[in-house]
């Protein structure tokens, strides 16, 4: 029986489709020949969170593998989970300030984070 992996051609890229036509690039191709621009965007939430610092450092390192802690002061520590997203803790607005940079990966960690959280 032959592998159902072989009968698959892996392309890497982005589709964009103008004016009928078709086309498969890089994205780092895509402002070189299309009109079009990419960007990344810089995304920010607040998350209520009511609980220790404890409850959060367990959360961050039971689930994610690579959890980095910074601790500025008694009221705030920072948390860099896969050099993605940054988790703020402020113990006296009772809450987690997360911030990453969209992409596919950051944004699922940043929506787990804030599953954890709730």
């Amino acid at each position: 029986m032959k592998d159902c992996d072989d009968s698959f051609i892996k392309i890497d890229g982005v589709m964009i489709r103008q004016d009928f036509n078709t086309t498969i690039m890089s994205p780092q191709d895509i402002t070189k020949y299309t009109p079009m621009q990419s960007f990344q965007m810089k995304q920010q939430l607040h998350v209520p969170f009511e609980h220790d610092i404890q409850v959060l450092a367990y959360f961050l390192y039971e689930y994610y593998s690579d959890v980095q802690s910074q601790v500025n002061s008694p009221e705030e520590v920072l948390f860099n989970i896969d050099s993605q997203v940054t988790v703020r803790y402020l113990n006296k607005a009772e809450l987690l300030e997360v911030e990453w940079c969209s992409s596919e990966k950051a944004d699922m960690i940043a929506d787990s984070i804030c599953l954890l959280c709730l």
